[in-house]
């Protein structure tokens, strides 16, 4: 081996020894990049309790994040009586008013027609007793003409009846009353701006004095008033009981709709209000936070189908002076969700 191949060999183990040093700084470095860059486990804040979902929020954190409590207080509210209720066709009503208003054309046509021959048979019965200046033959025309008409106008008259008597089998005197005057109230239910409703209650009820204002479901959580019209003088043939007609606004409702009605009654039930803030919604439920410790707050379902003035009655479930986050509710749902996803993420789903 020469003395060039001797000096090189030194050279080449020392290269070597600085590319493996190399490697190995750049996978340290490399390892630490990764680790800063590792989102930092945080504890979850959410447990379930009881069957609860309980966030827990530590008081620095809570008053940072402007979560606002309110104590329940008991309140009264009437009960209520279920009933089925449907959204009467509006087609019905349509062609009752249609066939009316024809019927009464052809009345006041006719009449108009009386009072024309009756004036002509009066001028001809003038003329034929003035020295006979209109013949026999005549004179008899304009009475049988007269005789006509009147015959006509009664006829006329009988129909009218019958269409009205037809409405007031179907709907009762009240709203056979509406297609005579023309009533603004059958113009709206005719336009769709309100629906006629046909409430039903059980036959034992047969003696009850009927509310004037219930409450109808009109869909999930979402309630129509409707206001009393009169008594029904027909069932309903799918359920057998005792039938009243309500009208109520056409904006949630519409005709074909089968829905549920709810009647106060003169008990009373007691219980809480749930202020309207203080519900937050998630899976088509209504759902409050209450305060089970300084700390911890529960996720709890409350029933939204009760609303009154600000708020929700609620009968079951929650006790005056129970503490419910009435700022910040959605809050809490959204650390929820957080938590949710971080122990997927951790678990690798």
């Amino acid at each position: 081996m020469n003395r060039k191949s001797l000096v090189l060999i030194p050279v080449a183990i020392v290269l070597a020894g600085l590319l493996v040093f190399a490697f190995i700084q750049g996978r340290a470095e490399f390892a630490k990049e990764k680790e800063r860059e590792a989102p930092v486990k945080t504890p979850s804040r959410v447990a379930t309790v009881g069957g609860e979902a309980v966030v827990t929020i530590d008081k620095a954190t809570l008053a940072k994040s402007g979560i606002a409590l309110t104590a329940l207080t008991a309140n009264t509210s009437p009960l209520e009586q279920q009933a089925y209720a449907v959204v009467l066709q509006v087609q019905d009503l349509a062609d009752a008013r249609n066939s009316y208003a024809a019927a009464k054309a052809q009345l006041d046509k006719a009449r108009t027609s009386v009072e024309v021959a009756r004036k002509d048979y009066q001028r001809l019965n003038l003329l034929h007793n003035d020295d006979r200046n209109v013949s026999d033959k005549v004179f008899q025309a304009g009475a049988a003409a007269l005789a006509t008409e009147q015959a006509n106008a009664q006829a006329s008259q009988v129909a009218l009846q019958s269409t009205a008597s037809g409405v007031v089998q179907r709907y009762g005197e009240t709203i056979a009353g509406w297609l005579a005057s023309d009533s603004p109230t059958l113009r709206r239910v005719l336009q769709q701006q309100e629906v006629l409703l046909q409430v039903t209650l059980p036959i034992e009820a047969a003696g009850t004095v009927p509310p004037k204002t219930i409450r109808v479901q009109a869909a999930e959580n979402v309630f129509s008033s409707a206001t009393l019209v009169a008594r029904s003088p027909r069932m309903d043939p799918r359920v057998q009981g005792i039938s009243f007609f309500y009208v109520a606004s056409g904006q949630t409702l519409v005709p074909g709709m089968n829905v549920q009605a709810f009647l106060p009654t003169p008990s009373e039930a007691t219980g809480v209000v749930v202020p309207q803030s203080a519900v937050v919604w998630w899976q088509g439920k209504s759902w409050i936070y209450v305060q089970r410790s300084p700390d911890h707050f529960a996720r709890v379902e409350v029933p939204a189908e009760r609303p009154v003035k600000n708020g929700f009655f609620v009968r079951t479930g929650l006790q005056p002076n129970d503490q419910v986050v009435t700022t910040g509710a959605q809050l809490l749902l959204s650390e929820e969700f957080r938590s949710q996803i971080q122990v997927g993420e951790d678990t690798g789903k």
